[in-house]
């Protein structure tokens, strides 16, 4: 037998065992075949074909004898034997050999098949995802555990007809199964979202990714669904909305809590001042400027010390520069001629705790008692009207960005001739304008574009840059920061508002200053891309933010600055946004930061 296995091409290794011990022994999984004489003097084929079948080993076994008859062989094979010869035709023996080997490959093929299948299958059980396998015609090839708990149909009652959750179901996969590619080069899925029906009659919203199946000819039969039910993620939407609109109400309510309140303090009997702890006066209301016979606008960003100190002073109280010394609050009354009238004035000052080592603000309240004391003739009030706090502190905080700017625009009007229409009174008069759109912002957040009613049209960026530029002018010159310009004259307008853009540019130009208050370089780009019709760039070489921050820089009300709002930057975004363009941030702790707009 060796000899016709060397001819027919074959080495084989060969090991002999005359007895069951010995056969027992050599009996390993390694063995790729058995050649068994049918009659040995201790030993015979069927034997050892139990033994081999008791030890569980899937090795093809040829019975070879001299002479048997066919009922012999019909029951070896059909205790297994693989195939039987005659030692007289052993020149068959090879064809024998090879084709027991082929088959005992395609039995382990198939059982290494089988065990992938089954694999796969608990696998697929134990997602928590519903996996569900269907064909074009609607037929459902596989229907997991976890569908079975997410709809409350079984995998064998999937298959009967008119199942509620197969209905619906198949007609938004039918029309995505003919939109995915017929062959599976470039294949890719989709998502829908569903709402689908339980057993019980309740509806489950899921999201279903649908991906393409194949068959082994590359033809498309059908789709895989992976289901997750996303009713939390609906439950969670719906809260948000509602937090949303609720958010919304309230922050209109502060608009017009904010307009009531501008609307009182320019509408009060009583005049109104409030004061820097520099002395510089930050707001004056309309009754005390009438008073002194001049306007807000007069007095504003002016220092108490310079008007006080002047041959006839406008407000007469010492005290009040004692209060801006100590913070201590003070009251009394004073004689103020105004042309041949005397007037009466009670002056009250009043303490605002501030940060140190700026120190607090001064609230300065006068009222006009002339009339009063001359019609009733009665003592000076023991009692004098308490300064409106809450008013004045939401005032401050309300106008004191665009008052600086503002501050900017006058400082700088001063040194132009007078009488001019210079750009800077321009300036100037339209940021007092913006002070109204402060608290809009808050309500901004919550809008969407559709609620918004601003002017919109050809907006020139390098034009818009160049007034904020000239805007920050004197910002810029106080923290000894240099431009760097390079606007590109080929860019083309952007459709949107200039106003909103305005408020964008300044935002980040105002932001580049303060992160460079030792000096520095700020930097300003436009150009094109073939990516992008239009490209911004700002950006300095200031202190640069942590990466904590950057990750939560545009979140509303999330601020690294001390006396920020944190709405600048989320407000910003959102601008961007309305104007189909995107807001990137790229910065590097210590070494500053730029802004890319990409519209």
């Amino acid at each position: 037998m060796i000899h016709a296995l060397q001819q027919d091409g074959f080495a084989p290794e060969c090991q002999v065992a005359q007895t069951e011990a010995e056969y027992l022994a050599h009996l390993t999984p390694e063995i790729e075949i058995i050649l068994a004489d049918y009659t040995l003097p201790a030993f015979d084929a069927l034997g050892a074909l139990q033994i081999l079948q008791a030890r569980q080993l899937d090795i093809p076994f040829i019975v070879v004898t001299g002479a048997i008859s066919e009922e012999i062989a019909v029951a070896c094979m059909r205790q297994g034997a693989t195939d039987y010869l005659l030692k007289d035709r052993l020149m068959r023996l090879g064809e024998a050999v090879r084709q027991a080997l082929q088959a005992s490959r395609l039995r382990a093929e198939k059982r290494r098949t089988d065990e992938q299948v089954r694999f796969q299958s608990r696998l697929l059980e134990a997602v928590r995802q519903a996996v569900v396998a269907i064909q074009i015609d609607g037929h459902i090839l596989y229907w997991n555990q976890a569908a079975e708990h997410l709809f409350g149909w079984t995998a064998a009652e999937i298959h009967q007809p008119d199942v509620p959750v197969v209905q619906h179901m198949y007609v938004p996969l039918k029309q995505i199964m003919n939109c995915l590619p017929t062959t599976p080069q470039n294949s890719s899925g989709q998502s829908v979202e569903l709402v689908l029906p339980h057993r019980n009659g309740t509806d489950v919203p899921v999201l279903a990714t649908v991906s393409p199946l194949y068959n082994e000819a590359s033809d498309l039969i059908g789709c895989i669904v992976t289901i997750t039910d996303i009713t939390d993620r609906k439950h969670f939407e719906l809260s948000l909305k509602n937090t949303n609109r609720q958010l919304t109400e309230l922050a209109e309510q502060l608009v017009e809590s904010r307009d009531i309140l501008m609307g009182l303090f320019d509408g009060l009997d009583d005049g109104l001042m409030l004061l820097d702890p520099q002395g510089v006066i930050l707001a004056v209301n309309q009754t005390l400027a009438d008073l002194l016979g001049t306007q807000p606008a007069m007095l504003l960003h002016r220092n108490w010390r310079d008007v006080h100190a002047r041959s006839n002073p406008l407000l007469p109280a010492p005290w009040i520069m004692d209060t801006l010394h100590d913070a201590r609050e003070r009251r009394g009354r004073e004689q103020y001629h105004q042309g041949n009238q005397v007037r009466t004035l009670d002056i009250q000052t009043l303490s605002l705790a501030g940060v140190p080592p700026r120190g607090p603000h001064v609230i300065v309240h006068i009222k006009d008692v002339t009339e009063q004391l001359h019609l009733e003739n009665l003592l000076i009030q023991k009692e004098q009207f308490a300064a409106s706090g809450k008013v004045a502190a939401i005032v401050a905080h309300e106008i004191s960005t665009p008052l600086q700017s503002i501050q900017s625009c006058l400082f700088l009007a001063d040194d132009q001739n007078p009488g001019q229409n210079n750009p800077y009174l321009q300036l100037a008069r339209e940021e007092i304008i913006r002070i109204s759109g402060i608290l809009e912002q808050v309500l901004s957040l919550y809008r969407s574009g559709s609620d918004l009613t601003v002017e919109q049209g050809p907006v020139s960026i390098n034009l818009l840059l160049e007034r904020v530029l000239l805007m920050t002018e004197s910002a810029r010159t106080h923290h000894d920061i240099r431009v760097d310009l390079a606007l590109s004259p080929d860019i083309p307008p952007l459709y949107g508002s200039s106003g909103e853009m305005t408020q964008v540019f300044l935002n980040l130009i105002v932001n580049a200053i303060d992160a460079m208050p030792g000096g520095g370089v700020l930097k300003i780009r436009t150009y094109t891309r073939n990516t992008a019709r239009l490209v911004i760039e700002i950006g300095d070489t200031g202190v640069g933010i942590s990466a904590n921050a950057q990750a939560r820089i545009f979140d509303p009300f999330f601020t690294t600055k001390p006396q920020g709002t944190g709405l600048g930057l989320a407000v910003v975004q959102q601008i961007v946004a309305r104007h189909s363009g995107t807001i990137t941030v790229y910065s590097t702790a210590g070494k500053g930061s730029t802004f890319k707009l990409t519209f």
